[in-house]
């Protein structure tokens, strides 16, 4: 039952959010259902803060619904979930989303909705692994399956504790991971390159300021 507009989270004047770069409001644009789920993880909030929100400003059986994969909002639930959201200062705060930081992948588990990962900076210490939820597809003989191989490195947002999420979007195969790991070492060179310039510069300048000193 939806429940008065003045309730928490509620906001009369509050525009739609317009957050192309998010899961959620790329899949709402497909105009199909969406899950909370994804929602959560899109926007980088829990769903028991959208749990709140829903049931403050949403209508059972209208804008979302109980299914057996989970709650799933209609795509003008969506909306209307992303206009409260926004209306919401909290809520803007949580879904500031930061930077992705680059994780490496260093093991794979029976549970094919995560894997394990360390920063791609730093080497795989044992007792320090990272948990990374990422997105799934049906495979070939049916059971559900990831594209995210041991040594890919991908962009991750951190959740809680040692937990991230794939921060890009649904990889469609193994070509897209490659990519990822392709760019992020080009970006990775790129900052080797710039460093080494900055300290050969420095090092010159260094150089030069003496053989001026001696010559005085």
């Amino acid at each position: 039952m939806k429940k008065s507009a003045q309730k928490k989270g509620a906001g009369s004047s509050a525009e739609a959010a317009v957050i192309a770069a998010d899961p959620a409001v790329a899949v709402a644009g497909d105009g199909g259902p969406v899950l909370e789920v994804v929602i959560a993880e899109g926007l980088g909030l829990t769903r028991e803060v959208l749990r709140e929100f829903r049931d403050a400003e949403l209508t059972e059986g209208e804008h979302w619904s109980d299914t057996a994969e989970g709650v799933v909002y209609s795509p003008g639930g969506v909306d209307l979930l992303l206009r409260a959201l926004q209306a919401s200062q909290t809520a803007r705060k949580k879904m500031a989303r930061p930077d992705p930081v680059w994780l490496r992948v260093v093991r794979k588990v029976v549970n094919v909705r995560i894997v394990l990962a360390v920063r791609a900076d730093q080497p795989a210490r044992p007792g320090e692994f990272l948990t990374l939820k990422v997105p799934t597809v049906p495979g070939p003989d049916g059971r559900v399956m990831n594209y995210f191989a041991v040594q890919s490195v991908v962009p991750a947002r951190h959740v809680e504790g040692a937990v991230w999420v794939f921060d890009g979007r649904a990889p469609r195969g193994v070509l897209d991971i490659t990519r990822l790991t392709d760019r992020y070492k080009k970006e990775a060179a790129a900052r080797r390159d710039a460093a080494l310039t900055a300290a050969q510069a420095g090092g010159n300048g260094a150089g030069a300021d003496t053989g001026g000193g001696a010559n005085v």
